[in-house]
């Protein structure tokens, strides 16, 4: 393991202190894949375990001003994806847009470089969330348009944008069911189900989808997956169900 996987990987360091450490690092003899790897792990640090962005202005963070130096100082080919990062929490919405149509430019179209489910989840998901209304129904079309991605992608888009600003759950849960029967395979509508149906306090409903969601360790969430098993021995204890709660509670 090279010193700067070291200082990423260092679960000891503070906020503060990885983005220190991870400047100086790249100042002295950071490489391209470096400045790359440096942004990736910011991004999650700001982006991972959650399933909305709140209120709360992370332009602030130490994380995000040292995100935007990266970016400043080097060059690299996904550098696009970051800068739509940082101008969606700075309300630049054109630049989310140009930026990350760049983006979608540099997939191929052929089986094996088509963004799949998992790619998917861990690159637009988790970092753009509810960016705002309309995004998920833009994304949807240039998907479409490029041709980048699996089959269902394009239509999973189109029911984020569902999930993430309708009010109407009945129109929400008809889309997700919806699109589980047509696409199977996107292992995010059992989240997105699982997580309408805790809110909406149907236990079982929200169990059963969550339970199939975290069968495969290998999938990407938007929620971790200690909330995810945190709402499951909720859920199982809302049933009097107190075995299965504490299965999951020791989980977490």
């Amino acid at each position: 393991m090279s010193r700067f996987d070291e200082i990423l990987q260092n679960l000891n360091l503070t906020d503060d202190e990885m983005c220190q450490q991870g400047t100086d690092y790249l100042k002295k003899s950071g490489t391209s894949e470096d400045y790359r790897s440096f942004a990736d792990s910011l991004v999650d640090a700001l982006t991972q375990g959650s399933m909305k962005y709140e209120s709360i202005d992370i332009t602030k963070n130490r994380i995000f001003h040292s995100l935007k130096w990266t970016l400043q100082s080097s060059s690299w080919k996904e550098k696009d994806f970051y800068l739509a990062f940082v101008a969606l929490h700075e309300n630049d919405i054109s630049t989310v847009v140009n930026s990350l149509e760049a983006f979608l430019k540099t997939f191929g179209t052929s089986a094996d470089e088509k963004i799949d489910c998992n790619e998917f989840v861990y690159t637009f998901v988790t970092t753009f969330k509810n960016a705002y209304p309309g995004f998920w129904t833009w994304l949807s079309e240039r998907v479409s348009l490029y041709n980048v991605a699996d089959d269902g992608i394009a239509e999973l888009c189109a029911a984020l944008e569902d999930f993430y600003y309708s009010s109407n759950t009945e129109k929400i849960t008809d889309s997700l069911l919806g699109l589980l029967i047509r696409f199977p395979h996107l292992y995010l509508v059992d989240e997105l189900l699982g997580y309408t149906y805790y809110e909406l306090r149907l236990w079982k409903n929200a169990i059963a989808y969550y339970e199939r969601t975290i069968i495969d360790e290998n999938n990407v969430h938007i929620d971790c997956r200690d909330a995810i098993a945190f709402k499951l021995g909720w859920a199982y204890s809302s049933l009097k169900n107190y075995m299965k709660a504490v299965q999951y509670f020791k989980e977490v």
